[in-house]
């Protein structure tokens, strides 16, 4: 119930019969100071004079002894005396009632304050009703914008994914399309690729005779046209070994090229199995032999027509 901050006392309060008959008790000054905690308990409950805890817990001796901070033989005592007295009633439940209350206390004024704790409490309700419903409100907003941000981030990190994925199809379906168009064309125009293997071994002959004029002599239409069946028959790499090979030697005639390249190719997977240590000017060594005396390279020289 509401309370209220004050009750209405009188001031021929110790005139009054019954209060003199507390005071002349022995612990009397007690008994009215029990009395007096009574009136004001009975103000702050404020329903008509009834005095307990709650509405559903009353008070007992032992409760109204500790509350008002008295022995409980006093409270035992100043109960009986009060009901003797006619100061209160023990209800069947329990509950105190406050005798006359209505005749001591201005009633109209604690109606007054009453209600209006009743309408402020309704209010405080409807507040904290509304109060709660906002909260319901605002979280479950806070839930759904948490969920579109995450809907939006899965749906960004799956677009985001999916079009890796589509670069990566698109990248491999290109080279695949242009393998099949070089593959075509390839197929459908043999000649063209006949021309570009032939410029090769045009630029590639070409870099060997210019090897021959600098390192032998001057290339001959005889010699041009021998070096150019040799390297139809052996490659460049095996021309170019046997050149170096001549000059290395001192033997500046085809007939030493020759038999280099030669056994420079019948000689080359022993070369490749024998180690990094292994030059090219070794397996010539090796296959040829040493150039070992003048005679050898100046029969070489002597060849007839070679150069």
């Amino acid at each position: 119930m509401a309370d209220v901050g004050w009750v209405r006392l009188s001031t021929r309060l110790f005139e009054n019969r019954k209060i003199k008959y507390l005071l002349n008790q022995p612990k009397g000054a007690e008994l009215v100071l029990l009395w007096v905690h009574l009136l004001c308990a009975a103000g702050t409950v404020n329903d008509g004079g009834r005095v307990y805890i709650s509405q559903n817990v009353m008070y007992t001796p032992q409760s109204l002894a500790a509350d008002f901070g008295v022995p409980k033989t006093i409270a035992d005592k100043a109960l009986t005396l009060f009901q003797n007295l006619e100061l209160i009633e023990v209800e069947s439940d329990g509950c105190i009632q406050i005798l006359g209350w209505e005749k001591h206390q201005n009633v109209t004024g604690l109606e007054k304050i009453r209600e209006q704790n009743r309408l402020r409490k309704q209010k405080q309700r409807q507040c904290d009703k509304s109060r709660n419903v906002d909260e319901d409100m605002s979280r479950d907003s806070h839930v759904t914008e948490c969920d579109k941000s995450r809907n939006v981030d899965e749906d960004m990190s799956r677009d985001s994914h999916v079009t890796e994925c589509d670069k990566s199809r698109n990248v491999t379906q290109q080279r695949r399309e242009e393998k099949n168009r070089k593959e075509k064309d390839d197929y459908h125009h043999p000649k063209r690729n006949d021309d570009k293997r032939n410029d090769d071994e045009k630029k590639a002959h070409t870099e060997i005779f210019a090897l021959w004029e600098k390192n032998m002599m001057p290339l001959t239409p005889i010699v041009g046209e021998k070096l150019q069946d040799l390297l139809g028959e052996v490659g460049e790499a095996a021309v170019e070994q046997g050149i170096l090979a001549a000059v290395e030697h001192g033997a500046r005639n085809f007939a030493y090229v020759q038999t280099v390249a030669r056994n420079y190719v019948s000689g080359n997977s022993k070369k490749q199995n024998a180690g990094a240590g292994y030059s090219s000017m070794d397996l010539v060594n090796e296959l040829y032999g040493e150039v070992g005396g003048e005679g050898d390279a100046a029969t070489a020289e002597n060849s007839p027509n070679d150069c």
